[in-house]
């Protein structure tokens, strides 16, 4: 077939963009030969002409992406409007969902072989192509075991996350041994003292050696590892609630960049993820920690936004954006400020192979690309 070179003149159109309401839809994403699931709730405002933060959420050992998809994380990105997503971990024939997190015991490690960091990699640029992420603004909870990958992942993934936050799961050996992050990472962690599951003190599990750290071991690894002040402000928060709970927190600043290390120390809590009726709701605690950072993927070398199905080049560009799509699958070019203000919008229906945007009445900085048609994807660009 030969491909034709079309030139698309820049249009500025008005798209009326409809909100959804909110909804917990079933996916599926095939990596390194399994077949894997999870659950993605679509906040209840979710508008696609704006750009919105996701947060990828997981379960603990042995429990199931659609159970810890109740613990409130999502009523909470209703109200704030982001999106959560509840990948499964792969089932272990001993002890059940487990993610491969690095830590073990005797030198046994569950799901040894299971590319979780990989398949939490490719779930993120799976979502961006269905819907507008904001890319900038990804970031990573879990509980207990779940919360453990968290730590792993903040140091494999810190190009793509903007921030993490653990509960009950401290940071593994291997990844305190080994933690190769491109940047300072802001990490937040919730432990209760009376931990009977994973222990505060030390991190053993049920009694047992783990191969990983205890939670305040596990902050001041972040707090040495972010370049930040050596002494730590700590500060007891209002006892509100007749839980027999009290809390802490342990905050370490003047950290390089955007580093941050900050411990909830729960006194009196056992293996817990609080919830409204506690001091403190952590589903709350965490978007609030969230909310404070973003990611500038221009300072990171592993950038890795989804082309699988359209390439954009260059990037940078300057005058001219060159478009490289697959024949019928395309309709429509939108460009999108980092704010989520549409500046341009292009149709590209019925064009096929390479394509020229004139984009040159552009401001320099950043920008979301939204390609639509039969398929949607989004892509991160930058002008100069």
């Amino acid at each position: 077939m030969i491909r034709k070179f079309y030139t698309v003149l820049l249009s500025l159109l008005f798209v009326t963009n409809t909100p959804l309401f909110a909804q917990d839809i079933n996916g599926t994403l095939d990596h390194d030969g399994v077949t894997r699931s999870y659950v993605l709730h679509v906040p209840a405002n979710y508008d696609p002409g704006f750009p919105v933060p996701l947060v990828l959420a997981l379960h603990g050992l042995g429990d199931m992406a659609t159970n810890f998809s109740n613990v409130g994380l999502s009523q909470v990105a209703d109200q704030e409007d982001f999106f959560v997503v509840y990948p499964q971990a792969v089932a272990d024939p001993i002890f059940g969902a487990a993610w491969n997190n690095g830590a073990g015991s005797l030198g046994i490690v569950i799901n040894a072989s299971v590319d979780d960091v990989g398949f939490l990699d490719a779930l993120i640029d799976q979502i961006a192509t269905e819907y507008v992420i904001d890319l900038e603004r990804v970031y990573c909870t879990g509980f207990s075991m779940g919360g453990i990958m968290t730590h792993r992942m903040a140091c494999e993934m810190s190009h793509r996350l903007a921030a993490v936050a653990s509960v009950a799961g401290p940071l593994p050996d291997a990844s305190a041994a080994n933690c190769p992050t491109e940047r300072p990472m802001p990490v937040m962690h919730m432990h209760g003292t009376a931990d009977g599951v994973v222990a505060y003190a030390d991190g053993s599990f049920s009694g047992f050696d783990a191969g990983l750290t205890g939670a305040e071991e596990t902050v001041d690894f972040w707090k040495t590892h972010n370049g930040c002040d050596e002494v730590m402000g700590i500060t007891m928060l209002p006892d509100t609630a007749a839980d027999g709970y009290t809390i802490e927190t342990w905050d370490a600043t003047g950290c390089e960049e955007d580093g941050r290390a900050l411990l909830y120390k729960i006194e009196g809590a056992d293996h817990t993820w609080l919830q409204s009726n506690n001091d403190v709701d952590a589903n709350v605690e965490i978007w609030n920690f969230f909310d404070q950072y973003a990611l500038d993927l221009s300072t990171v070398s592993a950038q890795t936004i989804p082309t699988a199905m359209a390439k954009a080049f260059p990037n940078p560009f300057t005058d001219q954006l060159a478009l490289e799509v697959p024949e019928g699958q395309f309709e429509r070019a939108t460009l999108f400020t980092m704010t989520g203000q549409q500046v341009a919008d292009f149709s590209i229906a019925g064009n096929n192979g390479k394509i020229l945007l004139n984009v040159q009445d552009l401001n320099t900085g950043n920008y979301f690309l939204r390609l639509t048609g039969k398929t949607v994807q989004t892509v991160k660009l930058q002008k100069i």
